[in-house]
């Protein structure tokens, strides 16, 4: 039985980005998100597996930086828009407090579609966790945070691998990954630190297999003042686009 192209994209929710992407996220293809350190790209793509988990697709998201209760927390915070600090902090004024309450109800009701897998992990055992959640029920989206800390295989300690080499691997499997078991795979990805003006595809660390692999590219960026204070909106690149045109 055939697709649709319903069922071949995922829809993300940020209506330029669809339009752009012909419908969304598509199955057997890597999306790579870049973006510097506090950007928000962590952020930005829970509201994405928010947006596409109340669709009824099923997401696994390999949160490698953090614990699963931090993210469910932020999970709940983006949902209704409630300072991720004043959730940590308790610090909710009685309207926020409402609006929480509703977002774990909400949060509850799609239970069955989002699942968080947040130690550190091996390609390996992501790939392990994809085919469990394929062979219990059905898998659509796979959300890896991020690329360049994911554990590397000890194949052979003696030999010494670099770090372009090893992320060439890492970002080869997650294609492979995407095909194997037709579903979305978004990635994301570290950008280099350095430099004020705006990211390119070339900043994104150990870039080149990132680069061949990755059948679309997002760069995420957002201006710094004077004193370093990350501006409140930020702006999308699409660097690369194998299925479209760039934009």
């Amino acid at each position: 039985e055939s697709e649709t192209k319903e069922d071949l994209h995922l829809p993300t929710g940020f209506k330029k980005l669809d339009k752009v992407f012909s419908g969304g996220l598509k199955k057997k293809t890597l999306t790579v998100l870049g973006a510097r350190p506090r950007v928000g790209k962590t952020s930005w793509c829970q509201q994405v597996i928010l947006n596409i988990a109340k669709q009824g697709k099923v997401c696994l998201f390999a949160s490698l930086e953090v614990s699963n209760k931090q993210v469910y927390d932020k999970f709940v915070s983006i949902n209704k828009s409630i300072p991720a600090w004043k959730i940590a902090r308790k610090k909710l004024n009685q309207a926020e407090l409402i609006d929480y309450n509703i977002s774990k109800q909400e949060l509850k009701e799609i239970n069955d579609f989002i699942f968080v897998l947040d130690a550190s992990q091996s390609i390996k055992q992501i790939e392990a966790m994809v085919k469990q959640h394929i062979a219990k029920r059905k898998l659509d989206l796979l959300v890896v945070d991020y690329i360049q800390i994911i554990k590397r295989e000890n194949h052979n300690k003696s030999i010494n691998i670099s770090e372009a080499t090893a992320i060439k691997d890492i970002t080869s499997s997650l294609k492979q990954i995407a095909i194997k078991y037709n579903i979305a795979v978004l990635g994301l990805a570290q950008l280099n630190r350095n430099g004020t003006d705006a990211p390119t595809m070339n900043d994104l660390k150990s870039s080149g297999g990132i680069e061949e692999d990755a059948d679309r590219i997002i760069i995420l960026h957002r201006q710094e003042d004077k004193n370093g204070i990350l501006e409140d909106n930020g702006t999308f690149n699409i660097a690369k686009n194998r299925l479209g045109a760039s934009k």
